[in-house]
């Protein structure tokens, strides 16, 4: 009886340009690697490493790099089985990207002007990342140290969606890190500008389920989320200058909602819940402020409690602290 086909690695290379570098291995079976450097992509650089069985690798790297001093850079590692990357670089130089991936993954990545850097890590199964950046030096992740930063995925079913707008040459400031390590947990992060650009957003979910949708347009704004319970809900949308939200949920049963606006200058939102043997079973804080020089800090601790503070003016000041047995509380200033 003949022994059973093995399903070959397919690999395909297009290049049109001067000093482009593509370096290809695959082991394993059933593996796919397409790279594709044209018009204009001189001193580009693609890394493809696969390792494992039917893993898809597509990499484009397409446009104008100037005098090439900084090539565009990819590499891709994928190990397992089932895992698809996608990357397309068009525009200008100092574009890079790096991807690593175990199991049945999903990556993609689109940057477009040049500084852009991305570092996505996934190690699991059904996991899905996707990165868009149209922006001058924006960073997601510090390639070379994984966990230092970047769209790390560890566990199954996660989702990340990021996107990062355009900025100005000046712009060196956009950064966002997504850490998830659970399962089931979605995170969505929007960076645009609007005036000055400087925004920084941490988003760090270290349980099952959780949610976290963070919208900034710029003028200095830093969001801190981290949920390290289950089924924690958090939305943060900032708009205006010198803006600041930090939120930590947490607590062994979890189910925490969380929701902050903010439209303002000098606008600063604290808000902390941390729950155990819940009765009632969520906690819900909603934070609005509208107007300048507003400060906000909100903590809940105990059994059931709902928070409500909003803030339309200027130069106020608001601070809430629950920690007891079916609370309820509101402030309107």
């Amino acid at each position: 009886m003949a022994a059973p086909a093995i399903a070959q690695n397919q690999s395909t290379v297009t290049q049109n340009g001067t000093d482009s570098s593509v370096d290809v291995t695959q082991t394993g079976s059933g593996n796919d690697s397409e790279v594709t450097q044209t018009l204009g992509s001189d001193t580009n650089a693609a890394v493809i490493e696969q390792t494992g069985t039917n893993a898809i690798s597509s990499v484009t790297q397409n446009g104008n790099l100037g005098d090439g001093s900084v090539p565009n850079s990819v590499i891709v590692q994928q190990a397992g089985d089932g895992a698809e990357s996608v990357v397309s670089q068009s525009g200008n130089r100092n574009l890079a990207v790096s991807v690593d991936q175990t199991g049945d993954n999903f990556s993609s990545v689109t940057q477009d002007a040049r500084g852009s850097t991305v570092e996505v890590v996934q190690n699991g199964d059904l996991n899905s990342s996707i990165v868009i950046q149209n922006s001058e030096f924006s960073t997601i992740g510090d390639l070379g140290d994984a966990i230092d930063g970047g769209v790390v995925q560890i566990g199954d079913g996660n989702i990340s969606t990021l996107t990062q707008g355009l900025g100005t040459i000046a712009d060196r400031a956009k950064t966002a890190n997504v850490t998830q390590i659970g399962n089931l947990n979605n995170s969505t992060v929007t960076q645009s500008v609007n005036g000055p650009p400087r925004a920084f957003v941490t988003v760090t979910q270290t349980a099952d389920s959780n949610i976290s949708v963070v919208d900034q347009a710029t003028n200095g704004s830093t969001v801190t989320v981290a949920q390290s319970s289950d089924s924690n809900f958090s939305n943060v949308n900032q708009t205006g200058a010198v803006s600041t939200t930090t939120i930590t949920q947490n607590g062994p049963d979890g189910l925490s909602s969380s929701t902050v606006t903010q439209s303002a200058t000098d606008s600063t939102v604290d808000v902390t819940q941390t729950g155990f043997d819940l009765v009632a079973g969520i906690q819900t804080s909603t934070v609005i402020q509208s107007g300048s020089e507003n400060e906000i800090d909100a903590e809940q601790v105990g059994d059931g409690n709902t928070s409500f503070i909003a803030q339309s003016g200027s130069l106020n000041d608001a601070f809430l602290l629950s920690g007891g047995t079916g609370n309820g509380s509101g402030i309107t200033q």
